[in-house]
């Protein structure tokens, strides 16, 4: 009996105790069927896996947010290796001992932070590229980024205030709302009942 490995775990199973996620590749058979990809995954997995892949799609969004703008605030047409390295050691969190670089993954700053931290510094960053003349770009890159790290504490606890606020103010605007069609209804119920006081006195006279 064929095995499948599972997209997940890495451990081969029986294809009836596995999900299938198959999409068109644009490629054909000699047939003319179109040529599918095929996804396999234990159904026990698959919750996990389904998370999973929506945190890796809201990741790459946000990275190719994020380098949209990089190459905007560098006039760059792409960023080149050790550019994409810095970003991903600080989104990693990874940390450097005894010399040697310990990786890990995904414990670090997210991508949005980092690009809020550069959007709210952006005055100060293009005064200083203004001011300044570097060698390259990549010396161009580094001393914006070190502005960066400096300033992105700071602009977390921003954004995270900038966010309460807003959850805040949301709530007020609900609460308003639900106190307004209490109220309204409140008021249509009290019209209502008055109007049938008058019309229950009018069949008396």
């Amino acid at each position: 009996m064929k095995g499948y490995k599972c997209r997940f775990c890495g451990l081969k199973n029986d294809h009836m105790q596995m999900k299938c996620y198959s999409k068109p590749t644009g490629e054909y058979n000699k047939n003319g069927t179109e040529k599918m990809a095929r996804k396999y995954v234990h159904l026990k997995c698959d919750e996990e896996y389904k998370n999973n892949e929506a945190f890796k799609e809201k990741e790459l969004k946000e990275l190719d947010e994020l380098f949209t703008y990089l190459k905007k605030l560098h006039r760059i047409d792409t960023l080149d290796g050790r550019m994409m390295e810095k970003i991903q050691d600080l989104r990693n969190g990874t940390v450097v001992f005894n010399k040697k670089k310990i990786k890990r993954y995904k414990e670090g700053v997210p991508f949005r932070d980092i690009l809020y931290t550069y959007e709210i510094n952006e005055t100060y960053i293009n005064e200083t590229l203004s001011n300044m003349v570097f060698a390259a770009k990549w010396n161009e890159f580094s001393y914006v980024f070190a502005i960066v790290i400096n300033n992105i504490n700071d602009s977390i606890g921003a954004a995270s205030n900038k966010e309460t606020v807003m959850n805040r103010r949301e709530a007020i605007i609900d609460n308003n709302l639900v106190d307004q069609t209490s109220y309204s209804m409140d008021e249509t119920a009290k019209y209502n009942n008055n109007k049938k006081d008058v019309l229950d006195i009018s069949e008396f006279l």
